[in-house]
């Protein structure tokens, strides 16, 4: 845009319905960005669309309103998970080991 842009109005969406409170940008300046996140935990297997769309109540006098939507598709597959015991629960098993191993010895050079 050529002017300063305020209280923008910026939703996301996942699946084509709104995604989380809308955000919103207090002032954009011309020719500049606004980096907004949010977060999604999948939980529906399949084929689903993450988009976010930007004044969408056209409160922002633009030359252009047809560029303020940007989407993506993503693919979510089943995963298999397996248990393994993390770094903190080895580590711990290890020093056991090694304790014991020590005990055991020292029970035999005690004899």
């Amino acid at each position: 845009g050529q002017t300063t842009a305020n209280d923008i109005l910026v939703q996301f969406y996942l699946d084509g319905l709104p995604y989380g409170q809308p955000l919103f940008i207090t002032s954009l300046d011309p020719e500049t960005a606004q980096n907004l996140t949010t977060s999604w935990s999948a939980n529906v297997t399949g084929l689903h669309e993450i988009s976010v769309e930007v004044d969408s109540t056209k409160d922002v006098d633009e030359t252009r309103e047809d560029n303020n939507r940007a989407a993506v598709q993503v693919n979510v597959e089943q995963q298999d998970y397996q248990t393994q015991p993390g770094p903190g629960i080895t580590m711990a098993l290890v020093a056991l080991a090694i304790l014991t191993l020590a005990a055991v010895n020292r029970k035999r050079q005690m004899r």
